[in-house]
């Protein structure tokens, strides 16, 4: 019984966390996929990628700054992407 209750006591606080977040979301399975809705152009999605990206995601708050992003890459293309990382930018690892 006291794990259901502290189970129910996480979703409260994770539902009330996120209240009132509104974002917009876009999804693409590859680069090319993301240039052709015109994602680069409008900066939802970074110019200079590699080629070799794949399954992007970009999220942001159409009335606030934030913005999210992960993209996946192959192990070669690593150094492309970490090229692209701004100082206040930082990656999952």
């Amino acid at each position: 019984m006291k794990q259901a209750y502290a189970l129910l006591a996480i979703g409260v606080v994770l539902v009330a966390g996120c209240g009132g977040l509104t974002t917009k979301t876009m999804s693409y399975a590859t680069l090319s996929e993301a240039r052709a809705a015109g994602a680069i152009d409008t900066g939802w999605v970074p110019a200079g990628l590699p080629e070799s990206v794949f399954e992007l995601r970009s999220a942001y708050a159409p009335d606030g700054w934030q913005r999210w992003g992960i993209i996946n890459f192959p192990t070669a293309a690593a150094d492309g992407v970490r090229a692209l990382l701004q100082t206040d930018e930082v990656p999952l690892t």
